[in-house]
């Protein structure tokens, strides 16, 4: 998520855009972990962690990311960019897929990072959502985009902390947690981090469950009349410095979806 740009960032945050990345190949931490989740109970094939070389660890947990279509997976902008929001090297990343063990999961290079054009063109949130183009097409089937409405039943899925003040928290297994999709007004809080145009709103189950460092990224996901699961949006924020302090903002990936399939044609 993205909490100073980053709700799931861990504390590298950059000076200026606070969207944690550290150095060229070496971004900063992104953090939120479903804390208060469960391990998945399902595959969730399509879901997959975006990963990086950082202190000499060549796979390290960065974001969430999903698979909407054979070679691109989608996640949200301040996972891939810089602090003046420029996307960072596509060859610095690498996704790990079909596996809820992020340490099992089969290893496909990123081959281009697109940034939606709005992000960071403000002081507002608008656009945090990027497109990864993958090196060579995934096995798995790619999730839907999809749509559901206010008080609809959704789930969130996630590798990010358990515990938020602990970084050894980071979860190794997907986590998942059931919420509700609220109504926009809920996420705004009056800080720089509130719910904008393109986003949707999700509640944290009893105040004390949600994402957190490590989250960002990940989809909220809603099932369709068939019974499938479908992407409702990626983790963007939250409002505050920490976890847990309202409701979460999520980027509606149905509100880009001309965007997206734009720039998969």
């Amino acid at each position: 998520m993205k909490r100073t740009i980053a709700l799931l960032a861990t504390a590298l945050a950059v000076a200026a855009s606070s969207a944690l990345a550290s150095a060229p190949a070496q971004a900063g931490d992104i953090t939120p972990t479903i804390i208060g989740g469960k391990p998945a109970s399902e595959p969730y094939p399509f879901v997959a962690s975006l990963q990086y070389t950082r202190e000499g660890v060549p796979n390290s947990h960065r974001c969430g990311t999903t698979l909407i279509d054979a070679e691109w997976v989608v996640t949200a902008a301040h996972c891939v960019t810089n602090a003046d929001s420029t996307p960072m090297p596509a060859d610095m990343f690498h996704i790990a897929i079909g596996n809820p063990d992020r340490n099992l999961g089969e290893h496909i290079d990123v081959s281009e990072v697109v940034v939606h054009p709005d992000y960071g063109q403000g002081k507002e949130n608008n656009g945090d959502i990027a497109l990864l183009k993958l090196a060579r097409a995934a096995t798995q089937r790619p999730a839907d985009i999809g749509y559901v409405g206010v008080g609809d039943d959704v789930r969130m899925v996630g590798w990010g902390r358990t515990v938020e003040d602990d970084a050894a928290s980071l979860a190794t297994y997907l986590q998942e947690l059931d919420s509700t999709l609220l109504d926009n007004p809920r996420c705004v809080a009056g800080d720089e981090w509130d719910i904008t145009v393109g986003d949707i709103c999700v509640d944290i189950p009893g105040g004390d469950t949600g994402p957190c460092y490590g989250d960002s990224g990940s989809p909220v996901l809603a099932k369709d009349h068939r019974g499938r699961w479908e992407i409702l949006g990626v983790v963007s924020r939250g409002p505050g410095t920490g976890c847990l302090n309202g409701p979460e903002v999520y980027t509606s990936t149905h509100y880009y979806e001309d965007w997206i399939w734009s720039t998969l044609s």
